[in-house]
């Protein structure tokens, strides 16, 4: 618990008050402190009508106008023989080799807030290796062009039939990954018109890429028969 007492008071109008050792440096000085060192700090100060120093030590405890080396005003740490656990308490955080966000679950410290390069995930998968981490996204490509389609899963590692890109909306035909405008041959003669079209990734039956039938109602009118 943190006390201070401010009426004594040193000539000059020099205001008493305590402080506690900070053995390991981090700023928060040590809680265990005896009520008896406190009484006798304060006792010492007092009765010597300020000393030159401008403080008495007792123990963990000291009691003056002038803050002691070693000493801070308050008792707040939980662990002063550690410099990373001060007056917050301590977690564990795990060393982030590869710099990806997510630690090595084998290699950890205990603090009360995080060191640089240390996070508070644990479960890489390789810590050499950024680009290998939980929760990578693939997706899965049927047809083998290089190019996912929608399925996907999560893992560290590339599953076989996957990869890491997306964006093959056919993902059963390797030829093509997106829609294709297709015209329909209403007259049966292997050419389509233009009056009927539709998207599909490939063909449906009696469709063709192209509209070169100038006439789609008379099967005989069409780009092949050149005596028309």
């Amino acid at each position: 618990m943190y006390v201070q007492d401010n009426i004594a008071q040193c000539p000059g109008d020099c205001t008493g008050q305590y402080y506690y050792k900070d053995s390991d440096g981090d700023g928060f000085g040590d809680p265990n402190v005896l009520l008896a060192d406190q009484t006798l700090a304060k006792a010492d100060w007092t009765d010597s009508g300020c000393p030159q120093s401008g403080y008495e030590i007792a123990g963990n405890v000291a009691y003056g106008c002038i803050q002691p080396p070693g000493f801070v005003s308050n008792n707040l740490d939980l662990n002063d023989n550690v410099a990373s656990i001060t007056g917050t308490s301590p977690q564990l955080y795990y060393c982030d080799s590869d710099g990806d966000g997510i630690g090595d679950q084998n290699h950890s410290v205990s603090c009360s807030s995080s060191p640089t390069g240390y996070e508070t995930s644990r479960n890489d998968c390789d810590d050499t290796n950024a680009d290998i981490r939980p929760n990578l996204v693939w997706y899965q490509d049927a047809d083998n062009d290089g190019t996912g389609g929608s399925n996907s899963q999560e893992a560290c590692y590339q599953p076989t039939g996957y990869g890491s890109s997306t964006g093959d909306a056919c993902d059963t035909n390797s030829s093509t990954s997106i829609e294709l405008t297709w015209y329909f041959d209403a007259d049966g003669d292997d050419f389509a018109g233009s009056t009927s079209a539709t998207l599909a990734y490939t063909a449906p039956a009696n469709y063709y890429a192209t509209a070169d039938d100038s006439d789609d109602n008379d099967e005989h009118i069409h780009p092949n028969n050149k005596s028309l």
